[in-house]
């Protein structure tokens, strides 16, 4: 999973307690007779010395089998003393540490290969779990920058090769300056999620998705690349604010099969194997956080409003959207876009009460809770109690107040510390988009000191609407408020 934002351009020998001492003599003279001199090493003498792999039929002991070759065979050595693999017989196993025939390399094993090798003048040149060269590292003459990275267009050159094809500095809107770009002719020539724009020059870029993409798509909805490759939008890197997000190119992965959260789109060798297939997410429910389940996606916003289910089979459309509110990040406090999943729970509107769906009460007579700070969606959950509007409850709690409340902050707007507070109590939830906050008419029928205040004032320290240094004012507030103690 990416974690920043998209780019706005275009957008120690040592013995304790003793000494060691060694009589160094003089090193013996060349001996050309001595087959066991390394100074000497012939390739073709029948004997396999130093970096030899093999000579003739000195094979070192190896066999097909112990190179991995699953039906065995006949190894054999080459004129240059490498492995000959030609009569070896069964399946390769990529993974294996052993560079075998078709792999260029395995794991460590790079036979002779490095960067300078490769046709670079510095980097470690590494390898993909599919046994294919890794060159992202490779430098070529006196390149410092990496994709994306600000450049100078007088400079070229310092902008360093990747994914086996050269990068250069594009100063698209003549500034002045630009950003290193990885040049392509077709989408196979640029890194997973990433797609060839032919206008202008040939870059590889990503592809965008959303209402403020070319495309102008719904963030919910299936979106693709010039190529026609199917992806699903990013939403987990993009507040509610943002009209656009990249699409993540979609993989082989299935609804359940697991997958990596974390996983890097654009970090080197990874692929189709690596992500689920487009229209699904992969999400982390509990335990492991390095371990999530594909799961298929939906729009929580348009199955509550008209009622009709954006998921297969009995499935809700469970609403993700929540307030950021850890302090360390840069979108502190700003909402994240409604986007959902679909999941067995039952899902409800939080203003009626009523089951998402079927417009009737939640199964068993259960109550609707809240499932986050940025949604009116939300989950029927626990069992109904008895606490009536302004009556103090437990944090957390799913059976303390009457049908129609939630147990929430009591008193957000006058609270020292809503972060921490331990000070709860049964709420009406209200819609700040209907009525708005001061004079909402759901709130009029508890005190006129009671507003409908959007949850995404509760924790600025002015009680006003975000402010971030890196977007502005908010502008995609949560709907959802609560009836509370004016300012």
């Amino acid at each position: 999973m990416k974690t920043s934002f998209v780019p706005t351009m275009l957008v120690f020998l040592s013995f304790i307690g003793c000494s060691l001492m060694v009589e160094v003599k003089d090193p013996p003279a060349n001996n050309t007779n001595n087959i066991n001199n390394v100074n000497n090493v012939t390739c073709g003498d029948g004997v396999a010395q130093g970096t030899e792999a093999c000579d003739d039929i000195d094979l070192r002991g190896e066999t097909c089998l112990t190179q991995g070759y699953s039906l065995g065979g006949t190894l054999g050595c080459t004129a240059d003393c490498s492995y000959s693999y030609a009569n070896c017989q069964g399946d390769v196993t990529c993974g294996d540490n052993i560079r075998q025939a078709g792999e260029q390399c395995d794991g460590d094993d790079l036979g002779t290969e490095s960067c300078a090798t490769q046709g670079f003048t510095s980097g470690t040149l590494m390898c993909t779990d599919s046994c294919t060269f890794d060159k992202s590292d490779c430098r070529d003459g006196e390149c410092s920058l990496d994709n994306f990275q600000e450049c100078n267009p007088a400079a070229p050159n310092d902008c360093c090769p990747n994914n086996d094809h050269p990068s250069t500095c594009m100063d698209v809107q003549g500034i002045g300056f630009g950003f290193c770009m990885q040049t392509c002719t077709q989408a196979t020539d640029c890194d997973w999620s990433l797609e060839c724009l032919i206008n202008p020059g040939g870059v590889c870029y990503y592809a965008l998705c959303g209402q403020g993409a070319p495309t102008n798509q719904d963030l919910n909805a299936p979106c693709s690349f010039e190529d026609g490759r199917q992806g699903t939008c990013d939403t987990s890197v993009t507040p509610a604010m943002d009209t656009f997000t990249t699409c993540n190119l979609g993989g082989v992965l299935g609804e359940g099969d697991l997958c990596d959260p974390n996983k890097d789109p654009w970090a080197p060798g990874v692929g189709e194997q690596d992500f689920c297939a487009a229209g699904l997410m992969c999400m982390i429910f509990e335990g492991d956080p390095s371990q999530g389940f594909c799961i298929s996606t939906c729009d929580p916003e348009l199955e509550r409003v008209t009622h009709t289910s954006t998921c297969n089979g009995s499935s809700h459309c469970v609403n993700l959207s929540t307030l950021v509110l850890e302090s360390t990040d840069p979108r502190f406090l700003l909402r994240t876009p409604d986007r959902g999943i679909c999941t067995g729970d039952q899902t409800c509107d939080l203003l009626t009460g009523l089951d998402v769906l079927t417009q009737q009460q939640c199964n068993g007579g259960q109550p609707c809770h809240m499932a986050g700070w940025g949604s009116l969606t939300g989950i029927c959950l626990g069992a109904v109690g008895t606490g009536t509007e302004g009556m103090a409850c437990e944090p957390g709690s799913f059976n303390s107040c009457a049908i129609g409340l939630v147990c929430t902050i009591a008193d957000p707007l006058h609270d020292n510390d809503p972060f921490g507070t331990s000070n709860y109590a049964c709420r009406m939830p209200c819609d700040v988009t209907q009525g708005g906050e001061t004079g909402n008419p759901v709130c009029q029928t508890f005190a006129p000191t009671s507003e409908c205040v959007s949850t995404s004032r509760f924790f600025t320290s002015d009680h006003q609407l975000p402010n971030n240094p890196n977007y502005g004012v908010e502008t995609s507030p949560s709907p959802l408020g609560f009836c509370v103690p004016s300012l």
